[in-house]
């Protein structure tokens, strides 16, 4: 195995294992994480299945893309899981999923190459914040009568940390 697939390997396995720290306390459930094609125009897609793929290069450089960049990327698929749409419940989950990772010091964006990354927050402090950032997330029951959105319209728009 070249250098460059056992790295897109390694990072893959770093997003599985974060994805299932963050799925966990929220009770969202995937069936898998997985690449998307080089090329692809989006950072990330989610079906009904729960199949969630993230493009892990930039389309201009072919380089990695930054990991927080990749989290962040997660964490949108992640609250695809509840909320097939980016209304406003989508929003406010992909928020407590962003704000999650960073207490327990997964997501660490980074505006400047000055600014060192926060540590990850002690035990005791993300127990006490895990109840209020999850019990906020869940779910409303569907109006009646709803339907489903087309799921070629869910599209995923840059994260803010791209560049």
């Amino acid at each position: 195995m070249s250098e460059d697939r056992r790295n897109e390997e390694e990072l893959l396995d770093r997003l599985r294992r974060d994805a299932a720290t963050l799925a966990e306390p929220f009770e969202l459930r995937y069936a898998s994480i997985g690449k998307t094609r080089r090329d692809a125009r989006i950072y990330g897609c989610c079906d009904l299945e729960g199949h969630i793929r993230i493009r892990l290069r930039s389309r201009m450089s072919g380089g990695f893309l930054r990991y927080s960049s990749l989290l962040a990327t997660l964490c949108h698929e992640l609250a695809h899981l509840e909320h097939f749409n980016h209304g406003k419940d989508f929003r406010a989950l992909n928020e407590r999923l962003l704000a999650y990772a960073r207490v327990v010091g997964l997501y660490r964006p980074a505006r400047g190459a000055a600014r060192p990354a926060p540590a990850p927050a002690p035990p005791a402090v993300v127990a006490a914040l895990r109840p209020a950032l999850v019990a906020a997330s869940r779910p409303k029951k569907p109006k009646r009568g709803a339907r489903l959105p087309d799921p070629r319209q869910l599209t995923l728009f840059p994260p803010d940390d791209v560049r």
